[in-house]
């Protein structure tokens, strides 16, 4: 902005051409004053005061059951609640017995496929997130630290130092496990660390060529970075600043990008969707978004597959934490219900 110098003249007029603003704003008063106070019903019926900004909804749940769509190639039910019985439901993972581990209050609880409760153990602060390896031991991860333990929760190694460096952590907000390495997706670096599962540090993701770190970071307007991976060891991380998921190979190379914004079933609306992202055998992704909470399914090029738990979640979920089993069912996190959803593909699917 051109700043105008005290004394210019104001769009080419000389001193003697001012305008005369006070006689005319003390006249504007007085004028309103005489109306009976016009200008303070004006504030208090909001005209005149700042209005709130208005809450961002999208359409999917109007799309999700508009009969002149086409119908998804998927239809999910959701089949039961499991609950959980904690006041903070974090995160979950789902082992390769399908044993399900939940990362809230002050520790991990373990679930058998079923729903019953058969374990818990504290960790040393509250957990946000939770991993499991192929070889059993679980990744609690916690703001700027990860702590390891075997799967009846005896405890094997703590790693993590807090900083801005490459392998810095300072607001860790997932964690995914694609044994020998562990991804650590870290808000506060706006990046994906990638380490071994003993904590040595080995790179930052987005990376450059060849695997070299890079400079570039991620677009966050708000703390929600998830991660995920695959058979293979690649990462799947939501780009929620571009609404998008992208896919790397385990040396930080970008793989597969897609996505968009707006409304609509195959969209993700507002500033900081998906949320959250799960992968499937198949490559094909499954994700999370807040607003209107539901879950969708996107084959591994991004065409919608399935929409799922439309109307059932309540508007203040922010965020659902998703996992998936060996037999492809869905479990996403419902913190304002106290527990984790099970979907299921309909018999009948093609």
């Amino acid at each position: 902005m051109t700043r105008t110098p005290k004394g210019a003249p104001i769009d080419g007029a000389g001193p003697a051409h001012r305008p005369r603003r006070v006689p005319v704003l003390l006249a504007v008063a007085l004028l309103l004053a005489s109306a009976g106070g016009v200008a303070v019903g004006l504030a208090v019926s909001g005209l005149l005061a700042p209005r709130p900004e208005p809450e961002m909804t999208c359409a999917d749940a109007d799309d999700a059951q508009d009969p002149d769509l086409p119908p998804l190639p998927m239809t999910y039910e959701s089949v039961r609640l499991i609950e959980i019985g904690l006041a903070d439901i974090r995160a979950i993972a789902i082992d390769a017995d399908d044993r399900l581990y939940v990362a809230g209050d002050d520790g991990i609880t373990v679930f058998s496929r079923d729903g019953v409760r058969l374990r818990s153990w504290t960790t040393s602060a509250r957990p946000r997130c939770v991993a499991v390896g192929a070889s059993g031991t679980v990744y609690a991860a916690l703001e700027q630290r990860v702590e390891t333990f075997t799967a009846d929760g005896a405890p094997l190694k703590a790693w993590g130092k807090t900083g801005d460096e490459p392998g810095g952590l300072r607001y860790v907000t997932a964690i995914a496990a694609a044994e020998p390495y562990v991804y650590v997706a870290d808000f506060g670096n706006r990046c994906v660390h990638r380490f071994t599962r003993d904590g040595d540090f080995v790179q930052d993701i987005p990376a450059g060529d060849e695997g070299e770190p890079g400079t570039d970071r991620l677009t966050l307007p708000s703390p929600y970075l998830d991660c995920a991976a695959d058979t293979a060891g690649r990462l799947y991380l939501n780009h929620t600043g571009l609404r998008k998921v992208e896919t790397y190979s385990p040396r930080g190379r970008l793989l597969r990008s897609w996505g968009r914004s707006g409304g609509g079933r195959d969209a993700f609306p507002g500033c900081c969707n998906p949320t959250h992202l799960a992968v499937l055998p198949d490559g094909s992704v499954v994700t999370g978004q807040k607003g209107d909470p539901v879950v969708k399914r996107f084959d591994r090029d991004g065409s919608l597959l399935a929409v799922m738990g439309v109307g059932l979640f309540a508007a203040k979920n922010r965020g659902l934490d998703l996992a998936v089993d060996s037999e492809g069912a869905i479990f996403a996190t419902d913190p304002a219900a106290g527990g984790v959803r099970v979907f299921k593909r309909q018999q009948g699917d093609p």
